[in-house]
């Protein structure tokens, strides 16, 4: 089933199966198969979020962006906060 979402990630395209591109630019919105494993990637990254439907009809909600990408890689560890270098030993001045 088709979903309408809101893409925040770089410009980019995607093929899906059946050879249907898509083109991905950010802020706009975009109808993706919801099942498609490729999609799910990036909604758990963080660079599709849904978009809801207003009575004038189908309008774009801003998705929670970066944050959803940040849980993620501190998931992994790869992700390190403001204050790492605080925690390391290192001043204010970065001494």
């Amino acid at each position: 089933m088709d979903k309408l979402y809101v893409y925040t990630g770089p410009i980019s395209s995607v093929t899906l199966p059946g050879n249907r591109d898509v083109m991905l630019h950010p802020g706009q919105p975009v109808t993706l198969p919801a099942e498609n494993p490729y999609v799910a990637t990036l909604v758990a990254r963080g660079h599709l979020g849904e978009a809801t439907q207003t009575q004038s009809g189908k309008k774009p909600v801003k998705p929670q962006g970066r944050q959803g990408a940040d849980k993620i890689k501190a998931a992994s560890g790869e992700f390190t906060s403001p204050d790492s270098n605080a925690a390391e030993g290192a001043d204010k001045n970065g001494r």
